[in-house]
């Protein structure tokens, strides 16, 4: 009988929609993984980070210091690791609404209040001020504040300019680029967009660099997110695959490989990478990246090119 990981790849997205605290309405496993994929990286995980501060925002904050007492409490909030999300878009969790800052340029932008809005309790209540952040891993910038309007203030060369000052190599600079044939503005990277048109070089402090994400398709998806949904399935593809045309033959390799002593069961894990294990023992026996190869002469693992 062909082995899949079906269950296991629904029970992650239900896992991850359960904690979002919201319906998944799609039955396809690649929608579903799109979808989730997207979500994901709109959303910023509680975990704790390190807080940078621009010098910019730093002057701001000296010109108006009624607002550091809002951006300090957002600063303890990412240092120790709870939710900031309630300061994010009233469209953090929908898939369906773009943000186009994040998806193009990896920066969020918060609102500074600490009280809940009334009308939408998963939310505090919206502010005309808002922070702007360029978030990694284990580490977060604290570029400036910025008004809601105009909407130019989403795509201002001047985030990307105020990151480049305080933290030099976090934008990539397209080496051999020296000029484009037009330089956009503000309003119109804004409105491109909308159109769902990306403008991957752009001029910052007088070099060329890659927008930091990816931007987005035709159809106003991240171009990332479904970069790495396709780079899992294609993965799981490859293995099963090859698992697949003799699983006997796959079970008594993985069993002598690892001295195991009893039947394995193949089985999809999600931990911090996904992996192919044995159900049974817990043994690592595919890592994400990894790719069971089995032909005439030999049977084997290897590094795949991914």
């Amino acid at each position: 009988m062909a082995i899949n990981f079906d269950s296991e790849l629904r029970a992650y997205i239900q896992n991850w929609y359960n904690y979002f605290g919201i319906v998944n309405k799609h039955a396809s496993i690649k929608t579903s993984l799109e979808n989730l994929s997207t979500l994901r990286g709109k959303y910023i995980l509680p975990v704790p980070r390190k807080v940078d501060f621009a010098n910019e925002l730093v002057e701001q904050l000296m010109e108006r210091p009624m607002l550091e007492k809002s951006v300090k409490y957002l600063e303890k909030l990412f240092t120790e690791g709870k939710n900031v999300n309630r300061h994010q878009s009233k469209y953090v969790l929908n898939h369906y609404v773009p943000d186009h800052l994040v998806y193009d340029w990896k920066i969020y932008h918060l609102h500074l209040s600490e009280h809940t809005d009334k009308s939408r309790k998963h939310l505090n209540k919206r502010t005309d001020d808002m922070l702007f952040t360029y978030i990694e891993q284990d580490r977060v910038l604290f570029l400036g504040i910025f008004k809601h309007k105009p909407d130019s203030n989403f795509s201002n060369v001047r985030l990307l300019e105020i990151l480049d000052n305080n933290w030099k190599g976090v934008l990539q600079e397209a080496d051999k680029v020296v000029g484009v044939s037009y330089e956009i503005n503000c309003e119109e990277r804004f409105d491109l967009r909308k159109s769902s048109i990306n403008s991957i070089i752009i001029k910052v402090n007088n070099k060329y660099v890659f927008a930091p994400g990816l931007g987005v398709t035709s159809g106003n998806q991240p171009i990332n997110a479904l970069l790495r949904v396709n780079e899992l399935l294609d993965w799981i593809e490859q293995n099963l695959q090859e698992i697949n045309k003799d699983v006997d033959l796959a079970k008594k390799f993985f069993i002598a490989r690892h001295k195991l002593l009893s039947e394995i069961e193949f089985h999809l894990q999600f931990k911090a990478s996904p992996a192919i294990i044995d159900a049974h023992t817990g043994t690592l026996l595919i890592k994400y990246g990894e790719r069971y190869v089995l032909n005439d002469s030999e049977k084997h693992v290897s590094n795949s090119s991914m």
